[in-house]
């Protein structure tokens, strides 16, 4: 591992946090039909290795080795000059978000995980160009019951299809377009996720709350399961081996309402703006706007982490340097499941901080050291770096960005954000700080967070004020060896709770 040492002084502090996120698994469904037209299942496959994983859009994505198209069990649709060549879509991990509803047992809940289905679709338009486009289809309790709880037949497009559920497209990022809900293969309603929804999930009474604008507010929360494959070249195997279908504790409020589009198959319009594209003919791809990105997963991101062997040498070559009397630091950006590309800084001896340069280039995260005599914790520094950070644009992803702390203490923590829109305001609230750092500094230590705590001490009083100031940051703890992590809280008994990422 390459140490570079070379930095040009610029104020800025380092610290250490993390963001992770959570995902779904469900285990594969068979597909029978094969695609046979003219944008064909071997072209669709030969652009995928040959122009696709070379793009930035399949390069950026975190998911990106852990998802495969089932190439043998694909289908062909045109409409117009649009043809869509779409397949099954194997992962690791996969989440679905439900509707909940007090009339839905935990049982039917786990029955329509199950059930559910990813797919994703290439999409070539008339132009010649081909977009990626991914699919959840979510259906309905009594749709699945009359299906016999198999829904791989279900096409969009198709005359047969009579799907009743909801629909969610997706970039290959993860980031969502749109979320439909259909009703007898028609599209009766067009979801959008509600900002800052906690709120109105704990005033809704039931799933859904009808208003008079012809709209349902609906509660959704998601689940996850992870399967064990087996990589067999460009083919994914499952083993039948699935952990069962559980809450991750994420929930929130997703608006309903009448769409004021037409249905897939209709027009080559309609397939433009249904999947999100802009077509040379006009074809209403402007029309859909983006909703946010699912929200930020701390423990998914830090259990990839976990497995990235740079980043876990990184952090351990840190803690050999606890005992001396200047900070040391990595900033780094993820280069693949077992590499970093990091750059190393290194503080001035006695002094509590690092002066490195603001970086030119996004960068995935920054971990550092605490020598003897600093915080067992992250301190005000990093909570400054970490909002400075997110202010000048220079996170590769927000959702997934890391900061890392390692203590003479004997304490590892992790720093997430786990919600975007609390933390913005936050960091806003933070630099916009005219009084300047030193009175942030004392409103800090008077949460009780000092140096001659015990380490214990100094976390519980993090953990209130990080509740308390609405930071939207998610702390974990981690173990000796960087492998395992721990999401920490304080429950309504004031009792540190730890909460393994399993």
């Amino acid at each position: 591992m390459t140490k570079n040492k070379n930095y040009k002084p610029l104020a800025l502090w380092i610290f250490g946090i993390m963001s992770i996120t959570l995902t779904f698994i469900a285990c594969r469904k068979n597909f029978t039909e094969s695609a046979i037209d003219i944008f064909s299942q071997s072209e669709a496959k030969e652009w995928y290795y040959g122009t696709f994983k070379k793009s930035p859009e399949w390069q950026q994505s975190n998911e990106k080795g852990e998802k495969l198209p089932d190439w043998k069990n694909g289908t062909y649709r045109r409409v117009g000059n649009m043809e869509i060549v779409e397949f099954p879509l194997m992962k690791e991990r996969k989440s679905y978000s439900i509707p909940s509803a007090s009339k839905l047992s935990s049982s039917e809940i786990r029955k329509i995980a199950d059930g559910s289905l990813s797919r994703i679709a290439f999409i070539r338009a008339s132009n010649s160009e081909i977009v990626v486009r991914e699919l959840d289809y979510i259906p309905d309790i009594d749709f699945l019951k009359v299906k016999g709880y198999d829904i791989s037949d279900i096409r969009l497009g198709s005359k047969e299809n009579n799907f009743s559920g909801r629909v969610i497209t997706k970039k290959w990022d993860g980031t969502i377009l749109s979320t439909r809900k259909f009703e007898n293969g028609k599209i009766t309603k067009s979801g959008k996720r509600i900002n800052n929804a906690n709120f109105n999930i704990k005033s809704l009474s039931s799933a859904t709350t009808n208003n008079s604008g012809g709209c349902a507010m609906v509660e959704i929360k998601e689940y996850e399961r992870t399967c064990t494959e087996v990589h067999r070249g460009d083919v994914w195997i499952p083993t039948g081996e699935c952990t069962p279908w559980e809450p991750t504790g994420n929930s929130w409020v997703e608006e309903q309402c009448s769409p004021s589009e037409c249905d897939y198959g209709s027009s080559e319009e309609c397939e433009c703006q249904l999947f999100g594209m802009g077509c040379d003919d006009g074809g209403g791809g402007d029309e859909v706007g983006e909703e946010p990105p699912p929200p930020p997963n701390p423990c998914k991101t830090a259990k990839k982490l976990a497995k990235n062997t740079e980043f876990k040498d990184a952090f351990d070559a840190l803690k050999s340097v606890v005992d001396a009397k200047a900070e040391g630091g990595y900033s780094f950006k993820v280069n693949g499941e077992t590499v970093i590309d990091e750059t190393y800084f290194q503080g001035k001896a006695g002094f509590g901080g690092i002066d490195i340069p603001l970086p030119d280039e996004k960068i995935d995260g920054i971990i550092h050291s605490h020598f003897e005599g600093l915080l067992s914790v992250f301190s005000p520094d990093d909570l400054f770096t970490i909002s400075r950070l997110y202010k000048e644009g220079k996170m590769v992803n927000p959702s997934t960005f890391t900061i890392g702390v390692v203590t003479n203490q004997g304490t590892q923590y992790l720093l997430m954000i786990e919600d975007l829109n609390k933390f913005g305001e936050y960091s806003s609230t933070l630099l916009g700080n005219n009084k300047g750092y030193d009175q942030y500094s004392s409103i800090y230590k008077g949460f009780g967070i000092r140096e001659t705590n015990s380490s214990e001490v100094n976390e519980k009083a993090f953990l209130h004020y990080l509740e308390l100031t609405n930071s939207g940051l998610k702390l974990l703890k981690g173990d000796a060896t960087f492998s395992n992590w721990s999401r920490r809280s304080v429950d309504e008994n004031d009792v540190v709770v730890d909460n393994p990422c399993k």
